[in-house]
């Protein structure tokens, strides 16, 4: 340890002045040192502390393996830092706010890669916008988690929260510990807080979920924060369905620590769930790779065999089925000749949303900002959850996409630029094929009516005359896409095929 570390008291039930070394901005890691519970009450007091000193606070919770934060704040896990750095979720979609000037941020969906939280280059663009906005950027990080040196490698300082004797190995932050914050008796918080028998009684003190007038008042996430320059229209799911009991700060540290020195003992029934899980995964995996067929499963082999079934379907005279392409005889007159026009295989993912009409709107404003662009609702489930996708569908290759980011920043006046995803998703189904524009068009809109948001892309014809075609999705595989190909079997549409996106913006 540096002998320049500064080490103080505080109190985890009573925020108290804000400590002079924090008068600065930028991004804090806050680090455990010893009792990890205290410490997660410390990091909520230090918070509060700033904010309710005129300091704006931006503090998440990067505890992935035991997340905690939330309860002790009274809010929800709900989307939260992981899907901010995975998912492509905006700051102010998963950002709640816990008091003036203090926004909170969940660990998010569980995860099991913690590196690749770590290691994503997007929090190099929440780091600039806490600069650019004079914030504090709090990030509450266990120094024993696997690959954090990607985020302790990012920060301004470094504080530890517990005793002196117990700050972990920061390698090659060590030289950015510029504070400590120890239990206000200055020992640990054994003394001060219940004991671990108490755990209880303290869960006994809790108020019943389910009581009238027993739920604490409901969290409302920060939409319109100039700082976070967040989505207007990006709105979650009512915080009031799934919102935990509230505790005391003492309270649940108790809890917390008791939970983590008894911990519950392995028992059969759990060998038989292991058991299980590992067959479904099986199960899955077989599945998706066509050994076997298993309902909600699209194989890695349907576009081949989709393609075999409408080739042994086409007709014998040899011309194209109407609206399909790919015949081997010479195109007939005015036919579509779709492989002449260019693919356009990477998209630029500019937000991800749980509700498809909040996404929707997104789009449309978008396309209202630049109307000489197309943006595209997709839909994709991931860890069992609904997510659109707002993306740019038209872009031809990671070239392209960076190149599109720069003028797309431009047209929307956007300041998040940075954090819009660039990837490789070739694949869109094919709903509709047309010589009429108008008629493609009229197509879309019903199908963006229902559950289906479809686009147009324009593609040569044999005669020289253009084609039109009504894409629907744009994915990266045919497993990404079994979302989409369980709405169009919905909607009766059971014969669009899987291809890949070509063509270019109607003029």
């Amino acid at each position: 340890m540096t002998p320049d570390v500064s080490w103080q008291s505080i109190s985890i039930d009573v925020p108290g002045s804000p400590p002079s070394e924090l008068d600065r901005t930028g991004a804090v890691a806050l680090v455990p040192a010893g009792d990890r519970a205290f410490a997660a009450a410390a990091a909520l007091t230090l918070a509060r502390s700033l904010a309710r000193g005129g300091r704006r606070v931006f503090l998440c919770d990067l505890d992935l393996q035991a997340p905690r934060l939330h309860v002790m704040a009274g809010a929800i896990r709900g989307p939260g830092v992981t899907d901010f750095v995975l998912y492509g979720s905006s700051p102010g979609h998963v950002a709640t706010e816990l008091e003036e000037r203090l926004l909170f941020v969940s660990a998010g969906t569980p995860v099991v890669a913690y590196e690749s939280v770590f290691a994503s280059d997007r929090w190099a663009s929440l780091m600039e916008a806490a600069n650019h906005a004079q914030a504090c950027l709090l990030l509450f990080v266990p120094a024993d988690l696997k690959g954090v040196g990607g985020v302790l490698a990012r920060v301004d300082t470094v504080v530890a929260l517990g005793r002196p004797d117990e700050v972990p190995d920061l390698g090659d932050a060590a030289d950015r510990l510029l504070l400590g914050l120890r239990p206000a008796d200055g020992s640990d918080d054994s003394a001060s807080a219940p004991s671990s028998d108490a755990f209880a009684s303290a869960a006994d003190s809790l108020p019943d979920p389910l009581a009238e007038g027993s739920r604490p008042a409901p969290r409302h996430e920060s939409r319109n924060d100039d700082v976070w320059a967040a989505d207007p229209a990006a709105v979650g799911p009512d915080p009031d369905d799934d919102e935990e009991p509230t505790m005391t700060l003492a309270a649940a540290s108790a809890v917390n620590r008791a939970h983590r020195k008894s911990p519950p003992k392995k028992s059969r029934a759990g060998w038989v769930f292991l058991i299980l899980f590992l067959i479904l995964i099986a199960l899955v995996v077989a599945g998706w790779m066509g050994l076997i067929r298993v309902p909600g499963i699209v194989p890695r082999r349907a576009d081949a065999e989709e393609s075999q079934v409408r080739e042994a379907a086409a007709p014998d005279d040899g011309a194209p089925e109407p609206g399909l392409t790919g015949s081997e005889s010479a195109p007939a007159a005015g036919a579509p000749l779709a492989g002449d026009a260019p693919l356009q295989a990477w998209t630029l993912r500019m937000g991800a949303f749980r509700d498809r009409p909040v996404a929707r709107s997104e789009a449309d404003r978008m396309a209202t900002a630049a109307p000489d662009q197309l943006f595209a609702v997709v839909p994709v489930d991931v860890s069992g959850a609904r997510w659109y996708r707002v993306v740019s569908a038209v872009v031809a290759d990671a070239d392209e996409a960076e190149a599109h980011r720069a003028r797309l920043a431009a047209a929307l006046q956007a300041t998040d630029a940075q954090g819009w995803l660039a990837r490789s998703a070739p694949l869109s189904f094919l709903v509709a094929e047309m010589p009429d524009e108008a008629e493609a068009r009229r197509r879309a809109d019903e199908l963006t009516a229902g559950e289906i948001d479809a686009f147009v892309l324009a593609v040569p014809g044999a005669d020289g005359a253009r084609w039109f075609r009504v894409y629907a999705g744009a994915y990266a595989d045919a497993a990404e896409a079994g979302v989409m190909r369980r709405l169009l079997d919905g909607a009766g549409l059971l014969e669009a095929p899987l291809v890949e996106r070509r063509g270019i913006l109607p003029e």
